[in-house]
């Protein structure tokens, strides 16, 4: 019997509060262990400040170029308008790191230390940030029978688009069960955390390597649970290869000689 989720139905100060929480979390972790690696708190905080602001213009224009590339044209104003609409969690990454980078370049700090360190804090601010995805509905899974499926009310996303594609009729109080993607998201981000908590690597960018490699990997598979999910490859959306992609680049700066990650480690 699938779990109803009767309070995921757009709590606007459930999901806020919930939202914020996971902001707090990452700062204050990134903070702390910033200080823990021998790291500067107030660079860390900077470049903390700095990267949200990266992570929600990056999540709001991977969104735009995957649904509405046309909308940047017709008014370019929508490239700053980061509180429209959806969020993605792959151009927040991006976004955060991007602001992250050039912030510590300018700087001249060392970016694959600052970047090592605030990994688990990442992780920890993309758990939180997941249950707010749940209290949402965002990001919701395909129709499943699974014990852990969740069946989301009248008004949520899930039922909108069910009720669309006329799976279900609009006497329907309830979305078909689906798979609670949104805690499969959380999962993913417990078990990077403990993993990347774990092991700090022997390398400059090796655990920040490892975080890249774990999210791209979990999200890939995750994405072929996603209910929202749209093909444009075969069976692969634009998530799909853009997990890969991310996967790759882990791997990649895994492999890096040292030699290589030591010559782009000048300290300041």
């Amino acid at each position: 019997m699938a779990i109803v989720c009767s309070v995921c139905n757009g709590n606007g100060f459930a999901v806020a509060a919930v939202s914020l929480l996971a902001i707090a979390a990452t700062l204050g972790f990134v903070v702390w262990f910033a200080g823990r690696a021998g790291l500067s708190r107030m660079r860390a905080l900077e470049v903390g400040l700095w990267g949200l602001a990266g992570a929600f213009w990056g999540g709001h224009l991977f969104v735009l170029l995957q649904n509405d590339p046309g909308s940047i044209a017709a008014d370019p104003v929508n490239l700053v308008r980061i509180f429209d609409g959806a969020q993605s969690s792959i151009g927040a990454f991006v976004g955060a790191s991007v602001f992250g980078l050039v912030v510590l370049l300018c700087r001249r700090q060392r970016f694959l230390a600052f970047a090592d360190a605030c990994a688990p804090a990442i992780a920890i601010g993309y758990a939180v940030a997941r249950i707010a995805c749940l209290l949402n509905g965002d990001d919701f899974g395909t129709a499943s029978q699974v014990l852990s499926a969740v069946q989301f009310p009248q008004g949520s996303n899930v039922h909108h688009v069910h009720l669309s594609h006329g799976w279900i009729d609009s006497s329907s109080h309830l979305s078909l069960p689906v798979h609670p993607t949104q805690l499969y998201h959380l999962l993913l981000g417990l078990v990077g955390t403990v993993v990347l908590l774990i092991f700090r690597g022997t390398l400059p960018g090796q655990r920040f390597a490892a975080a890249l490699a774990i999210y791209g990997a979990g999200r890939f598979v995750i994405q072929f649970f996603r209910g929202d999910s749209i093909p444009v490859w075969g069976p692969f959306d634009v998530n799909h290869i853009a997990a890969l992609m991310m996967l790759i680049a882990g791997l990649m700066l895994w492999r890096l000689r040292p030699t290589r990650a030591a010559a782009r480690e000048q300290p300041a």
